[in-house]
């Protein structure tokens, strides 16, 4: 399974080689990196949460059905 593109986070080869050999220098950051990523993108509104009434919502400009 692949994790949604807005949980993903960037790294280099060797930050990538480590995270999937358990490193957990890496790991231990990694969600509060996500977060803190996230938080400046909405802030700066390069993410955007939009709630609608048709019976879905908009998040990231990918429609989420119920």
């Amino acid at each position: 399974m692949k994790a949604n593109d807005y949980l993903t986070m960037p790294l280099c080869y060797t930050c990538h080689t480590k995270a999937h050999n358990g490193d957990r220098d890496i790991l231990d950051w990694q969600a509060d990196f996500i977060f803190k990523t996230q938080d400046k993108a909405f802030s700066c509104g390069e993410l955007q949460y939009k709630h609608t009434t048709g019976g879905y919502r908009m998040l990231f400009g990918e429609e989420l059905y119920d």
